[in-house]
C-alpha cells in the first residue's frame, strides 16, 4: 500500500514538473504552473498553460538576461548535464526522505494506545492488561 501512495506521489511531482517547464515559456512561468498543477490538478494547469499568453522575445531575452545573475558558475569538469542530474537525484532523495518520514508518522499512529478505529492496537492492549495485573500485584503487596 505504501509502494503505491509512495509511485503515485513521484508520478504526481513528475508530471508538474513535465507541466511546470511548458509554462516556462508563456507569461505563467514554471513556478505557476508547477503550482497549480500540485495544488490543483495537472489537467487544470495545463489548461491554464495553455490559456496564458506566450511570452515575446524581447521578454525572453530580459528573462535570460535575469537569469544569468542566479547561475550557478560552470564548474571544470562537470556538464550541465551532470549537475542536472545531480539536482534530479537530489531532490528525488528530499521527497523519499519526506515520505518515508509521513509513513513513519502513520505506522506510529497504528502502534498507539488508540489506534485509527477507536480500539486499542493488540500491543498496546496487552501492555495495558499487564500494567493493570502489576499494579494490582503491587496493591496487594502493599496492603
Amino acid at each position: 500500500m505504501e509502494a503505491i501512495i509512495f509511485f503515485s506521489i513521484i508520478v504526481w511531482i513528475i508530471i508538474c514538473v513535465i507541466i511546470g517547464n511548458y509554462g516556462r515559456s508563456r507569461k505563467i512561468g514554471f513556478a505557476g504552473a508547477f503550482a497549480a498543477s500540485f495544488f490543483l490538478s495537472p489537467i487544470l494547469a495545463m489548461l491554464f498553460v495553455l490559456a496564458s499568453d506566450k511570452l515575446t522575445k524581447k521578454e525572453i531575452k530580459e528573462k535570460e538576461e535575469k537569469k544569468k545573475h542566479y547561475e550557478i558558475p560552470d564548474v571544470p569538469g562537470i556538464t550541465k548535464s551532470q549537475r542536472s542530474l545531480t539536482l534530479i537525484i537530489t531532490g528525488m532523495v528530499i521527497i523519499s526522505i519526506f515520505i518515508i518520514g509521513v509513513a513513519k508518522i502513520v505506522s506510529d499512529r497504528n502502534q498507539t494506545e488508540i489506534g485509527w478505529g477507536g480500539t486499542p492496537s493488540p500491543v498496546k492492549k496487552e501492555r495495558m492488561e499487564y500494567a493493570i495485573e502489576k499494579s494490582k500485584q503491587d496493591a496487594i503487596i502493599i496492603k
